[in-house]
């Protein structure tokens, strides 16, 4: 079942960098690296998070580093 939720969130990343690399079609070579880089890393997360739903999501990942900067302005 698992498989079919990696097959799904690929289709949706092919359709992402189909239609980004359609639209800017004068991309530089540095943007187009940072852009599949980060859309590598997105994919790489998606499929953690699929296959150890008990980790930290982005939101809570972020969440959890500031909370102690967050607990210090408080005071």
């Amino acid at each position: 079942m698992k498989f079919i939720y990696v097959l799904a969130v690929g289709a949706v990343i092919v359709f992402i960098v189909y239609f980004e690399l359609h639209q800017k079609k004068e991309m530089k070579k540095k943007e187009k690296v940072v852009f599949f880089s980060l859309t590598a890393f997105a994919y790489g997360l998606a499929i953690m998070i699929i296959f150890f739903p008990e980790i930290y999501g982005p939101t809570q990942f972020i969440s959890h580093l500031f909370e102690p900067l967050a607990f210090w302005l408080l005071q």
